[in-house]
């Protein structure tokens, strides 16, 4: 708190914190003190939006509610342990505190043959920047995996594919037929087509 005046039967008498006066009646004198106030600053980017910060009373209070952008989550607050979006302490002194975010990223996989196998990604759902997503082929019969792809280049030969996201991207599993020789045996006495 801070000292603003004293007053005498309700009227301002000295902003000085040490007041001396002559006493000639009876009269009523109050100290006016004020609490302090403080800062509340929340950082929060490009990537979201705020309210509850600004300047708040000593002791007061205070509840600041984060949320994110579209497009991004968020994440929690540097140096502090909280996860949810809406923060609420006692102001004590000036505050700042920074928010976290995570960009939503679209992750997709599909096969370039249809029926040549299956694909999956995990985890499902909501997928953040820097997850560690794994993409899966399963070949079907009649069929070898060949690689993963995202548009002209490989990223992978193995069926099972982890990676950390830092971007949308769509996965391409490709498979191939397995092919087959196919060999009849006319010997002198015909021929034969549609063989090999």
């Amino acid at each position: 708190y801070k000292f603003v005046k004293w007053t005498i039967d309700g009227e301002e008498a000295s902003t000085d914190a040490e007041y001396t006066f002559t006493v000639t009646r009876n009269v009523n004198i109050q100290a006016i003190f004020e609490p302090l106030q403080y800062t509340v600053n929340v950082v929060v980017g490009e990537n979201g939006t705020v309210t509850g910060d600004g300047i708040h009373n000593f002791g007061e209070n205070a509840t600041v509610t984060v949320t994110a952008n579209e497009g991004y989550k968020f994440v929690g607050f540097e140096n502090i342990e909280a996860t949810e979006p809406t923060l609420t302490f006692m102001v004590t002194n000036d505050t700042t505190f920074t928010a976290m975010f995570k960009k939503i990223l679209n992750v997709t996989a599909s096969a370039n043959v249809e029926n040549a196998g299956t694909v999956t990604v995990s985890p499902e759902g909501e997928i953040l920047e820097g997850d560690e997503v794994t993409a899966k082929a399963t070949v079907n019969k009649g069929y070898n995996f060949v690689n993963w792809t995202v548009g002209d280049n490989e990223v992978s030969d193995n069926t099972e594919y982890t990676f950390n996201v830092t971007d949308n991207i769509a996965l391409v599993a490709n498979f191939e037929p397995i092919q087959y020789t196919v060999n009849v045996v006319v010997g002198e006495n015909g021929t034969v087509t549609g063989d090999g």
